[in-house]
């Protein structure tokens, strides 16, 4: 009834069809001779006790206006804060997130060390014994895979102090299965890891830039790999499903 659209120029007074209360005038126009009519409502104000009380209050219509007229531009604005509020909190909703599981793989070609880069982008969003198994897994294979003369001599894990992560039995069985020699190396809880933490940090920071210099919104795990796979192109990106890991827990 106030504002003719659902924009910031309505909601804060600036719009040439319902700026300065226009549509008000309007109603108020159309109420003719009652304004003088004695209308009861009730406020809540502070008592002689400074405590905030529902109080009842009598006022003539034309006054009720006045007080109405006072007090909308503001309640407007406020309005308008909150709808914007609660569309944020639904986007939250409705963005999903995603595992970025790093690794980095070392070999030695021409008596020259290099290094391959690896990164896990996966929608299944619990750090649990099965995602480990299945990301390390597919990080192994991918090297047999991309270098096959080569022969994997060592492994070598680095992870913090969160226990659903690797401290557990799954893990360390998982481990003694692998080829080659183990090595596993536990850090403090939020300190830099290496090599493998510079991985991650780079691809987040990266597509994080291109959300805001292109305006790309990747929504889902899905489309956050395909802009990773346009603007990171040294590092080698794997894409595993939700459902290839809650396969695991079946087998």
């Amino acid at each position: 009834m106030i504002v003719c659209e659902e924009s910031t120029e309505s909601y804060y007074q600036t719009c040439d069809h319902c700026g300065s209360l226009k549509k008000l005038h309007n109603i108020i126009e159309d109420l003719g001779n009652n304004l003088e009519e004695e209308i009861m409502f009730f406020q809540w104000m502070k008592d002689e006790t400074n405590v905030f009380a529902k109080q009842k209050l009598c006022l003539t219509l034309n006054d009720a206006i006045e007080k109405l007229k006072e007090k909308l531009p503001q309640f407007l604005q406020y309005v308008y804060v909150q709808q914007q509020e609660i569309f944020f909190e639904k986007v939250k909703e409705n963005m999903q997130s995603c595992t970025i599981y790093t690794a980095m793989a070392y070999f030695v070609d021409d008596d020259t060390l290099k290094s391959v880069p690896i990164v896990v982008v996966s929608n299944y969003l619990h750090h649990d014994k099965y995602a480990i198994t299945v990301f390390n897994n597919a990080i192994i294979q991918k090297n047999k895979h991309d270098f096959p003369q080569l022969m994997i001599c060592k492994v070598i894990y680095k992870s913090d102090g969160t226990a659903q992560h690797f401290k557990q039995k799954y893990s360390i069985c998982l481990a003694m299965l692998q080829p080659g020699d183990i090595e596993w190396h536990f850090t403090a809880t939020g300190h830099g890891k290496g090599p493998v933490d510079g991985v991650g940090g780079t691809l987040k920071h990266r597509v994080r830039e291109a959300t805001l210099a292109k305006k790309i919104n990747p929504c889902n795990a899905e489309e956050f790999l395909n802009t990773a796979k346009n603007i990171c192109k040294n590092i080698n990106l794997l894409y595993i499903s939700e459902t290839t890991v809650e396969k695991e827990k079946i087998t």
